[in-house]
């Protein structure tokens, strides 16, 4: 009879025992059961597939604080292959740790966690806000915060052998993405579901590195298509009407720039000046300013001012400024490019795929984003330190002036540039930024002059019909610029006369006019020359001021104060003159000599140059010098026949050659005329090892211990820098 009674007794017990492990079964099916837990109220969820991989801090996952804090308590303590999901809006945790939770696991758990627990009642228990359920492996913390989402989603097509899943839950649908961690620099993406319905894959480096500067940080590539997916407005704007693959968004003097290529025959002004129905023809259909006119959602940020655009070959220029697209503009002219720098290509293009409908690089952010066969494919890196350039301190920096150049002048600083251009206009650029621009009347002779007046520099420049005065901001003094009352046929010389400041100046009827700085003619003498070119000259001799010119074969001295001739003699044709030391000197090359002729028309031979030639007169320094080409050799000499320095050279055809001091050192600037290359020489040695490109006029200066080296490319004025 007992034996029975036992007998009932282990019956009832396994009874229970079968009930127990069957309603545990239920709740971790069901209770306990992700895509019951997790829902449209949460936002996004992450699951952790691999903890050891660390996705949590890797990818950024944002969630609440509270959520924050008992992870970085708890995930120390837990199993590397524990699956983890985790609520961006919700305070509610879900872990799956494998092996059967037992009260005594869960309590070593919090104890090395440092966080408080009790035990309440059957399987459950709480910590701080959190209230803990456990179910054979899983583990579930949540706040009484928490709301269950009504609709159920099911998960099962994500990878579970990803490192992580990001799910993200909108309008009772779902999206996944399945995150591929490849060690500390890089993550790669496969989102199953996008509400990105189209997209190409292009390879935007071979497309567009052409076109971009090689000093940019950041870099944002979007196709077409794919792009047209993200943003409404660019879906009816004329960029996209223009575009043939995409575009690139960068920043480049702090000001937004888009480049885009666009299709053939599609003229974008013309795209443009359709949708606003310009009436107005125009002679220029490489650039424009428009207003009113929405490219994108973001761009331009204010409709009202509008935005410029330039056509550079193949591509499009866009940006809000119109100093920064001539500057991207002159980049490209110059191969000043990410395609011709290598180091800076790799930055930018090596790592992330090749074909992409997105690619995004700036500071420590790096990722492409590819659409294929209905998939996001998304590669993340951590970006290395970008190698170069800012902007204060590019090796280069181009003003585009977009006309010939006739000369420039350089002021102190950098990017600090006073302009004249063929056509008669005065344009300064400072610190790189065009400045202020003027027309002046007539076409231009010879260089702008530097000169100083009462302690302040002045700037003189010549045309046929006027001669100008200003200050470096292009205000021009009382009394000028002076109307000449006959075409002038060469440049102004500056001098002062017993306090008097003068401009001495020859006009077609080869008289030679002396005016003062109010305008006023006070004297005229007649030359008895014809046409002279080269600027008159100017010094005083036994306390006798005389004035002085040429045309092409003779040379007249008149007395200033007395109006008369004093002396007339014969010159070789191209006689070039400097004054040193109260006496004037001209030098010539006859045959192979380089001859000089002193002011009373005496001539001696002063040292043979075979096939050399006189380059120009030089008043760079204090004192004026001629500059000689003899062979591969260049050769300074001052008035007195004394050879100020020499430099040799190795190439032959030689375009222009500037000289400029810096704490006694001097250096030579010069111009390959064939490889239009720029070479800067010191001490008979060339410092810089690779060549500048140049063409015309070569000028160096010198600014906060860094060596600053001008010239013209086309139409731009470069300005290089070396340390």
């Amino acid at each position: 009879m007992f034996g029975k009674y036992i007998l009932y007794i282990i019956g009832i017990i396994s009874i229970i025992w079968i009930g127990y492990v069957g309603m545990d079964i239920i709740d971790k099916e069901n209770q306990f059961s992700p895509t019951t837990l997790f829902g449209e109220k949460d936002g996004e969820i992450l699951i952790i597939n691999r903890l050891s991989e660390n996705p949590f801090q890797k990818t950024g996952f944002e969630t609440t604080p509270e959520n924050k804090k008992i992870i970085n308590a708890l995930t120390p303590w837990l199993g590397k292959d524990d699956l983890i999901i985790i609520s961006k809006k919700q305070s509610h945790i879900f872990i799956d740790n494998k092996e059967n939770w037992t009260k005594e696991a869960i309590l070593k758990l919090f104890k090395n966690a440092k966080l408080p627990i009790q035990f309440n009642q059957f399987k459950s228990f709480s910590s701080n806000k959190y209230n803990g359920k456990y179910a054979q492996s899983i583990l579930y913390l949540s706040t009484k915060s928490v709301v269950k989402s009504k609709n159920k989603f099911e998960w099962s097509i994500h990878d579970s052998k990803a490192s992580a899943n990001n799910v993200k839950f909108n309008n009772n649908q779902f999206s996944i993405t399945d995150i591929y961690i490849k060690g500390d620099d890089k993550i790669e993406y496969i989102s199953l579901t996008s509400n990105i319905s189209k997209g190409k894959q292009i390879e935007d480096e071979q497309l567009f590195s052409i076109a971009l500067p090689n000093s940019i940080s950041n870099y944002h590539f979007y196709e077409k298509s794919f792009y047209a997916s993200l943003d409404s407005r660019f879906k009816k704007s004329p960029l996209n009407e223009w575009i043939e693959n995409g575009f690139i968004e960068f920043n480049y003097n702090n000001n937004k720039v888009i480049i885009s290529d666009y299709i053939d025959g599609q003229n974008p002004i013309l795209v443009l000046n359709d949708l606003i129905q310009n009436q107005n023809e125009s002679d220029k259909e490489e650039e424009g300013e428009f207003k009113n006119i929405q490219l994108t959602k973001n761009f331009p940020s204010n409709i009202q001012e509008g935005f410029f655009i330039k056509l550079m070959d193949d591509f499009v220029v866009i940006s809000e400024s119109k100093n920064t697209c001539e500057q991207v503009v002159a980049d490209y002219r110059l191969g000043n490019t990410l395609a011709l720098k290598k180091e800076r290509l790799n930055y930018f293009y090596s790592d992330l795929p090749q074909k992409v409908s997105e690619r995004y690089i700036e500071k420590d952010i790096k990722y492409s984003k590819t659409r294929f066969k209905n998939k996001i494919f998304e590669t993340h890196l951590k970006a290395k330190e970008v190698d170069a350039n800012n902007p204060s301190e590019k090796s280069s920096i181009s003003m585009q002036v977009g006309l010939d150049i006739e000369d420039f002048i350089v002021l102190n600083g950098k990017g600090n540039i006073i302009i004249l251009t063929k056509n008669g206009e005065l344009l300064a650029y400072k610190n790189g930024q065009k400045s202020w621009h003027k027309e002046i009347k007539g076409y231009p002779f010879g260089e702008i002059r530097e000169v100083e007046i009462n302690d302040r520099k002045n700037y003189i420049v010549t045309t046929s019909k006027e001669i100008h005065l200003f200050n470096k901001d292009g205000v021009e003094e009382n009394g000028f610029p002076i109307q000449l009352q006959t075409n002038a046929t060469n440049e102004a010389t500056y001098f002062n006369n017993k306090g008097t400041n003068c401009l001495a100046i020859a006009n077609e009827k080869n008289e030679l006019i002396i005016y003062n700085f109010k305008g006023k003619i006070i004297s005229n003498i007649k030359s008895g020359l014809t046409l002279i070119k080269k600027p008159i000259d100017i010094w005083t001799s036994k306390k006798i001021m005389f004035i002085g010119a040429k045309d092409e074969y003779n040379y007249a001295m008149f007395n200033l104060v007395k109006k008369k001739e004093y002396r007339r003699f014969a010159i070789p044709t191209n006689t070039y003159s400097i004054s040193q030391e109260n006496e004037l000197v001209q030098f010539a090359m006859e045959s192979n000599d380089l001859v000089k002729i002193d002011q009373k028309g005496n001539k001696s031979i002063v040292k043979s140059f075979p096939g050399g030639k006189i380059l120009k007169t030089s008043f760079e320094l204090e004192n004026p010098l001629i500059v000689i080409q003899a062979g591969n050799e260049v050769i300074y000499m001052n008035a007195q026949s004394e050879i100020y320095t020499r430099q040799l050279i190795d190439f032959g055809q030689l375009d222009n050659v500037s000289i400029s001091e810096n704490y006694g050192a001097v250096y030579l600037s010069v111009i390959d005329g064939i490889g239009n290359n720029i070479y800067l020489y010191n001490n008979n040695e060339r410092i810089n090892k690779k060549a500048f490109d140049g063409k015309h006029i070569v000028k160096t200066s010198f600014y906060n211990s860094k060596t600053l080296v001008t010239t013209i490319v086309d139409e731009f004025i470069v300005q290089y820098t070396m340390n």
